[in-house]
């Protein structure tokens, strides 16, 4: 009778399902899709919702507020927003600081654009395996101060490491003095040989270099064989419920290692 048209309103416990439903639907919507295509959807819904409201007034005279339910979406849109924004921030922030230590910025990059394309469970691939190591270094390593051997160690790997990022390599660990890089995985930029054999060279040609100072700082020279090979591999998570790393296993992998 408030309403002067002899029409009456729903009364509490329906307004407050009304709230918890736009509250629900408009967390559903920001969590399922992009931040725009959700506001779209949100519209479309709100639309139908208004369209609903007139309906039942017309025809049951009972007025269904309208605004609560906006200004609650709308509330709630932003602060989901807000929320996932802060929260990707971070995940990114962390994720990138984890990759950018196995594989090169623009890697990285892509892997946070498109994160599906890594495929962290096990499948087949074609990628190229590179193996590199430091010829008779265990009996040099002998000769010298622990504290010397990781002296060379940390500055060798680092121009290497250095090399193969410029190329897309993904480092997947060292082994004593070996280096095992993966060109094709997490994901191949499609001349995956070429960017291996590229790095072979200018890894040889950066350690003409680094022989050069260091002969001129009175240390030891060293000497790396490569082995490149391509071929399918098993790509994916292998390891232990307590520690799991990402590597690939396979004949083309130990024929890499044979040939280095």
């Amino acid at each position: 009778q408030r309403l002067g048209v002899g029409g009456h309103e729903p009364g509490v416990p329906a307004n407050i399902i009304l709230l918890l439903v736009s509250v629900l639907i408009t967390t559903y919507l920001v969590t399922r899709f992009t931040p725009y295509i959700s506001l779209m959807l949100m519209a479309v819904l709100y639309g139908v919702f208004l369209y609903a409201a007139v309906f039942v007034f017309q025809s049951g005279r009972i007025a269904v507020s309208i605004i609560n339910p906006l200004w609650v979406g709308l509330f709630t849109y932003t602060g989901n927003i807000i929320y996932r924004a802060v929260t990707e921030g971070k995940d990114k922030k962390k994720y990138k600081n984890i990759f950018q230590r196995y594989v090169s910025k623009q890697v990285v990059e892509e892997i946070l654009r498109d994160p599906e394309k890594v495929g962290l469970g096990g499948k087949r691939a074609n990628v190229t395996v590179f193996f590199s190591d430091i010829r008779n270094f265990t009996t040099l390593s002998e000769k010298l101060a622990p504290e010397e051997v990781v002296v060379i160690l940390n500055e060798y790997f680092t121009a290497m490491t250095s090399v193969a990022f410029k190329y897309g390599g993904t480092v997947d660990k060292f082994i004593g003095d070996a280096i095992m890089i993966l060109f094709g995985a997490p994901f191949s930029f499609g001349n995956d040989a070429e960017r291996a054999v590229r790095t072979a060279i200018e890894m040889q040609n950066t350690l003409v270099d680094l022989r050069e100072r260091w002969k001129v700082e009175g240390k030891n020279q060293l000497e790396i064989g490569i082995g490149i090979n391509s071929g399918d591999v098993i790509v994916g998570n292998i390891g232990s419920a307590q520690q799991m790393q990402y590597t690939v296993i396979g004949d083309n992998v130990n024929t890499a290692s044979r040939l280095e």
